[in-house]
């Protein structure tokens, strides 16, 4: 059963005078809620499942915007050459690379936030709620933005070994 009380400061008195009921188990709104919680997402292994797709969703992100900035790096050997054989320094060669992932840590994250509001949008329809925290839409941002660094690395190791003398080949 769950009682709404006229008055919340009285929850303690309710809860207190129920359990003096053996086969009644009282507890306020808060602690049912934090039960619930933990029991989902510890007790049931949901949690973990979840900690675990996030990983690998991580992991598999890595790799393929890893391979995109690769390619596009790649593409661009003989450019890259060409500026350091006119002076450019690494810093700004490496430039290059940052600002394409910049540039997918964007788009990624934006699309990310659209698809989290639709998702929203979706579950209230069946009657549920989906919390979408500053705290929880900045981790998801961070995690694109730490993603994309982590997948520019390979590139930025390519355009540092580039040879000024690569443009004449």
């Amino acid at each position: 059963w769950i009682a709404d009380l006229e008055d919340p400061r009285c929850v303690d008195d309710v809860v207190r005078s129920l359990r003096g009921h053996r086969e009644l188990d009282a507890v306020a709104a808060a602690r049912f809620a934090a039960k619930t919680e933990r029991h989902w997402v510890i007790g049931s292994g949901a949690g973990g499942a979840l900690a675990f797709s996030a990983a690998l969703g991580l992991v598999v992100g890595v790799i393929i915007v890893g391979q995109s900035l690769y390619a596009v790096t790649r593409e661009h050997i003989k450019e890259l050459a060409t500026l350091k054989a006119i002076g450019a320094s690494d810093a700004e060669i490496v430039a290059f690379v940052l600002w394409q992932a910049l540039l997918l840590a964007t788009c990624g994250g934006a699309l990310g936030l659209a698809l989290a509001y639709l998702a929203r949008a979706g579950v209230t329809l069946v009657g549920l709620t989906l919390l979408l925290t500053t705290g929880v839409l900045l981790t998801g941002l961070g995690s694109v933005v730490a993603m994309c660094f982590l997948a520019s690395l390979a590139s930025v190791h390519a355009v540092l070994r580039v040879e000024a003398a690569e443009v004449f080949k």
